[in-house]
């Protein structure tokens, strides 16, 4: 099985009760698995893949918005001024007219 290439399989014994083994052999012998250790293979994929699923959601929800919050009015105010100054030098650069203070900037 590819699940195995270059690991050697262990084997683990677990208690059932009784109507769980009737219904895991009624599936293999349905044919909608080869073994009762394919079951439990299938079964434990099955988990591993829910667990990860479940750690990814629980991370989206931790880092939601981790990057955003609102800008308080001093950071708006430097940002306008940074805006403001950089919209002047590039319009000074496009007329040819940068003066020395646009250009110490």
């Amino acid at each position: 099985m590819a699940h195995f290439v270059g690991m050697a399989a262990r084997t683990m014994n677990i208690s059932l009760s009784p109507e769980s083994v009737t219904e895991i052999n009624g599936e293999v012998r349905a044919g909608h698995y080869s073994s009762a250790s394919e079951f439990f293979r299938e079964l434990y994929r099955d988990w591993k893949s829910r667990k990860a699923d479940a750690t990814a959601r629980e991370f989206q929800r931790l880092s939601a918005g981790i990057w955003e919050r609102d800008t308080t009015p001093k950071e708006e105010a430097a940002i306008l001024r940074a805006q403001r100054k950089a919209r002047a030098a590039l319009q000074a650069e496009r007329n040819g007219t940068a003066n020395a203070k646009t250009r110490r900037a």
